[in-house]
């Protein structure tokens, strides 16, 4: 089968959630199929586009640098232009001319984020099947919730409601939609047609879950996060952990650490870290398996966002019990306490910690029952199983 691949950036190095299904997806179609990709270019993906396509056997590959920055301007611009932002800072006509002409021949077009469906050619007489990595509209209003400044609040519920409308608008115009169960649940509910949906999931290093068991007695009082500590979410959720949490946890457990793994962390995290003992900053790891073995829990603070987190689903592969909230846990089929701690309140954050940290037989739990899920629910080979049912 002939597919057109279209996605927003290159997906390498994948050390990111949306980069590493990206990744998976493309290096599993160009094995079996005839696939010619498609992609923006952003940051640094410059540096390395050599390396990736020497990594990935494609029939044919074409790319385009594009930097629209996120500014009043723009905003400003993509209300002229009736279009979110984020599909006005996508768009470049010598790119969607690109694509019209790579399209031709073409059995499938796969939308890897909505971000691309733009690039859609009119008229394409083949399959248009759109990949959801998350819905989009959720996590802007979950944003919008708990912005305290009234004028960023009305923004973001603004523009929240431009993406809900434009998904909505995509979803229906795609014959084939790729989506997690939380998202499938909360696009059917715009009055999308269910039997349009295919689920997926979104998965980390699936090795993790062959590796030998955690040990609880060969750890350390530690903590571990990871996690893009420029995107705004996790920005946001380190900033409530570490301001209202991390207090409380070193009270109870006075030689705590906490690891927090990501590069070039923002400001405000920095700030939020400032004269407080036990927070190290690691930079970039590119093996975890240091840092899973000598923390006892893996935390996940996440407040607002949408999607299935490849971080919870990476730690619980790993099997180091999780602590996370409503927002990280969602799309994953857990129970409290059985597979990870789900708390949204600060002190059942903290309580769970300082449970799991000093109580072997409740870490054992969760630290053996969320691996088991694991290796049982969530694995590419169901992912790919379903891509295929999406392609044909």
């Amino acid at each position: 089968m002939k597919i057109l691949f279209l996605s927003p950036q290159l997906p390498f190095p994948a050390n990111t959630g949306g980069t590493i299904k990206s990744y998976k997806l493309i290096e599993y179609l160009a094995k079996n199929h005839e696939l010619t990709l498609c992609t923006l270019l952003k940051n640094d993906d410059l540096n390395h586009k050599k390396q990736f396509q020497e990594k990935v056997e494609l029939v044919d590959y074409s790319s385009l640098s594009i930097n629209v920055p996120r500014n009043i301007v723009n905003f400003m611009l993509s209300i002229i232009h009736l279009t979110p932002l984020n599909i006005f800072r996508n768009y470049n006509k010598i790119f969607l001319s690109i694509v019209k002409n790579k399209s031709k021949g073409q059995d499938v077009i796969f939308i890897d984020h909505y971000l691309m469906y733009q690039y859609v050619p009119e008229g394409f007489s083949g399959k248009v099947v759109l990949h959801q990595h998350n819905t989009e509209f959720i996590m802007w209003k979950r944003f919008a919730e708990i912005e305290p400044n009234l004028i960023r609040k009305t923004i973001l519920y603004f523009e929240a409601l431009r993406i809900k409308k434009y998904e909505k608008k995509i979803c229906n115009s795609s014959n084939q939609i790729l989506a997690a169960p939380n998202d499938i649940e909360l696009l059917t509910s715009l009055g999308i047609d269910k039997r349009k949906f295919a689920l997926t999931y979104h998965l980390g290093n699936e090795d993790y879950s062959n590796m030998p068991n955690l040990k609880f007695d060969s750890s350390q009082n530690a903590i571990m996060y990871v996690g893009t500590l420029s995107w705004e979410a996790n920005i946001d959720g380190l900033e409530w952990f570490l301001n209202k949490g991390w207090s409380i946890l070193k009270k109870q457990i006075p030689d705590l650490k906490i690891y927090i793994i990501g590069k070039n962390p923002d400001t405000r995290i920095i700030e939020a870290a400032k004269n407080k003992e036990g927070i190290i900053f690691t930079g970039f790891v590119d093996d975890l398996e240091e840092y899973f073995n000598k923390c006892k829990v893996f935390i996940a603070p996440l407040r607002f966002g949408s999607g299935m987190k490849v971080k919870v689903i990476s730690a619980m592969s790993r099997g180091i019990p999780t602590v996370t909230t409503t927002v990280g846990a969602e799309g994953i089929d857990v129970k409290h306490m059985h597979h990870l701690a789900v708390c949204d309140d600060i002190q059942l954050f903290t309580d769970s910690i300082v449970s799991l940290i000093k109580n072997k037989e409740q870490w054992e739990i969760l630290s053996v029952n969320s691996k088991q899920l694991i290796q049982k629910q969530y694995t590419w080979n169901n992912v790919f199983k379903n891509v295929e049912l999406a392609i044909s």
